[in-house]
């Protein structure tokens, strides 16, 4: 009986990426994500942090990731852009958009998320890089959040 393999050409290994943090951050596995790090001492309230997924997608995918984010954050309570722009990570087409919402009604959430499309001969991989804190929070995090995001770097083997 003849066997597949993973990884292989037919299946490549997930893309691989990497997100410099501040020497005031720490990794935390214990958030069940592929990536995700936070302030070694967190402010009161709401944590600030950033998580990063890889998954196999079908080819167009970013633009069908795209199209899901802008319609689910339009959806939010009290939606706030601050801004949106196509870019390219590493030569490879990315999407960056950051918004504000009310959650629960009780809180401010600003979000700052990236999305980065990398194409193999024979699947497609969705990067998505998610930086939030408190609303009240960003002028303390949000300079921080974006030299993350601007320094995120692809590795397309895995």
């Amino acid at each position: 009986m003849p066997s597949i393999r993973y990884p292989s050409t037919e299946f490549p290994a997930l893309t691989g990426f990497t997100v410099p943090i501040p020497e005031t951050w720490q990794p935390d596995p214990t958030m069940g994500t592929q990536f995700a790090a936070r302030p070694h001492t967190p402010p009161q309230g709401f944590t600030p942090n950033i998580i990063g997924t890889v998954r196999r997608a079908a080819t167009g995918a970013l633009h069908n990731q795209r199209t899901e984010l802008d319609q689910r954050a339009t959806q939010l309570p009290d939606y706030a852009e601050r801004g949106r722009t196509e870019t390219t990570v590493d030569g490879f087409p990315a999407y960056h958009i950051e918004y504000a919402y009310r959650h629960h009604g009780t809180i401010t959430i600003a979000q700052m998320i990236t999305l980065v499309e990398v194409s193999h001969p024979h699947a497609v991989d969705i990067i998505q890089l998610t930086a939030t804190c408190a609303g009240d929070q960003t002028a303390d995090y949000w300079d921080t959040f974006r030299l993350m995001h601007a320094d995120l770097t692809v590795q397309p083997h895995g």
